[in-house]
C-alpha cells in the first residue's frame, strides 16, 4: 500500500505523531512531498497523477491531507480505479502549511478530492463534522482520536514543598496560543506558581516576543522557557505538573489533554478542537479561545484554592484509566483501511 503525505509545518509535532503511530503496523510505502513554490507544485502535482494513474487497478492508496492541493483533480480521476483513504488532520484553510493561500481555494480543494475518497479518518469529532460542512458524506467517515500511552502518575510540585507548578507542553508557534496565556497570567504575578514552557519546536520571533512580553508582565522569574525539547524533557514536565495549560487557537488533534490525563495531571485548556470531547467532566477545565480574562479567572481559582485542585487532579487519575493507547490507533486505523480496500 502506498501512503502519500506531506513535509509537516514547523511546530506540527501533534499531526506528525499522529501519522507515524496511527500508520504503525500497515506496512505501507511512504512518499513525502513538500509544498513549494506555485511551479513547484505544479511539477509535483504532473508527478503525483502519474503515480496514482499507474498503479495497478484497485490498489489501496492513503493519503494524508497534507498534500491536498498537491493532488487536486488527480483523486477524482482515479476514484473509479482506486481505493483511497484520507487521513485528513483538519480542513485546509485551517492547515499551517497552506498558510497564504486563498481560504476559497482551499475549501474547493477541499470538495475537490475529500468527496471521492472511500474513507475519510478524522482524528476528532470537530474536524469530522467540518468535513461533512464540504460534502463528505456521513457513511464516508470515520473518527480515529489519538492517544498516548499510559505514563506512572504525575509527582506534581507539593510533595517537594514548591508553588504550583504549569506546564505548558507545545511547540512554540502563534497557533499554540502563548501569547493568550502570558496575558492571563499577568494579574496573577507574584502569587505561588511557576510555568515551564516546554517546546519541542519553535519560532524563533515568537519566542523573543513572547520573552518580552512575559518581562513586560514581570514574569521573568516565574515563566521559564525550555525551547528544543527532547521527548525525554517533555514527559519529565508532565512528570512534575500540578496542572497542563493549553491555551491553543485551535487544536484538531488534542495529544497534550490524553498526555495529561495519561499521568493523572489536570488539564485548563481551550474548546477550541478537540479538547472539549477529549477531557472528562471533573478532570479539568475549558474555556473559550484566544479569551485571556476567562483563562484568568480559572488559573486564580486552581493558585488559591488547593481544594479545587485536589478534586480536579482526582478527576484527572480517575479518567487515567480510560485514555486511549496508541496500538489501539492503530489497530482502528488498519480496520478502517482493509474495509475501504475490499
Amino acid at each position: 500500500m502506498l501512503f502519500l503525505t506531506g513535509a509537516m509545518a514547523r511546530g506540527d509535532v501533534d499531526a506528525r505523531t499522529y501519522e507515524e503511530r496511527a500508520t504503525d503496523g500497515l506496512g505501507a510505502e511512504i512518499r513525502r512531498f513538500a509544498l513549494g513554490s506555485p511551479a513547484e507544485n505544479a511539477v509535483t502535482h504532473t508527478h503525483l497523477a502519474a503515480t496514482l494513474a499507474a498503479l495497478p487497478e484497485a490498489s489501496c492508496v492513503l493519503a494524508s491531507s497534507t498534500i491536498l492541493p498537491l493532488v487536486g483533480p488527480a483523486f477524482r480521476a482515479q476514484s473509479r480505479r482506486l481505493r483511497i483513504v484520507v487521513l485528513a488532520h483538519r480542513p485546509s484553510h485551517r492547515d499551517p502549511r497552506f498558510v497564504g493561500m486563498d481560504e476559497r481555494e482551499l475549501a474547493n480543494v477541499d470538495a475537490g478530492t475529500l468527496p471521492y475518497a472511500r474513507r475519510v479518518v478524522a482524528p476528532s469529532l470537530h474536524t469530522a463534522m467540518s468535513l461533512g460542512a464540504i460534502g463528505v458524506l456521513p457513511d464516508q467517515l470515520a473518527v480515529i482520536m489519538p492517544a498516548a500511552d499510559r505514563a506512572p502518575l504525575a509527582e506534581g510540585s507539593r510533595t517537594r514543598g514548591e508553588g504550583l507548578s504549569l506546564v505548558c507542553a507545545a511547540p512554540l508557534t502563534i497557533a499554540a496560543g502563548h501569547d493568550v496565556l502570558i496575558d492571563a497570567l499577568g494579574p496573577l504575578a507574584g502569587r505561588g506558581w511557576r510555568l515551564t514552557c516546554v517546546a519541542p519546536e519553535a519560532d524563533p520571533e515568537w519566542l523573543a516576543q513572547m520573552q518580552a512580553k512575559a518581562d513586560r508582565f514581570g514574569l521573568a522569574r516565574q515563566v521559564h522557557w525550555k525551547v528544543g525539547a527532547s521527548a525525554s524533557d517533555v514527559k519529565s514536565a508532565y512528570h512534575a505538573a500540578d496542572l497542563v495549560v493549553l491555551p491553543a487557537r485551535y487544536d484538531p488533534h488534542g495529544t497534550g489533554v490524553l498526555e495529561a490525563l495519561a499521568r493523572g495531571v489536570p488539564v485548563l485548556a481551550t474548546s477550541a478542537g478537540a479538547a472539549g470531547r477529549l477531557l472528562p467532566e471533573g478532570a479539568g477545565v475549558l474555556v473559550r479561545a484566544g479569551e485571556s480574562s476567562e483563562m484568568t479567572r480559572a488559573l486564580a481559582v486552581v493558585c488559591d484554592n488547593d481544594e479545587v485542585l485536589a478534586r480536579l487532579t482526582q478527576g484527572a487519575e480517575r479518567a487515567r484509566a480510560e485514555v486511549r493507547v496508541w496500538s489501539r490507533v492503530a489497530a482502528e486505523l488498519k480496520r478502517e483501511v482493509d474495509v475501504a480496500c475490499r
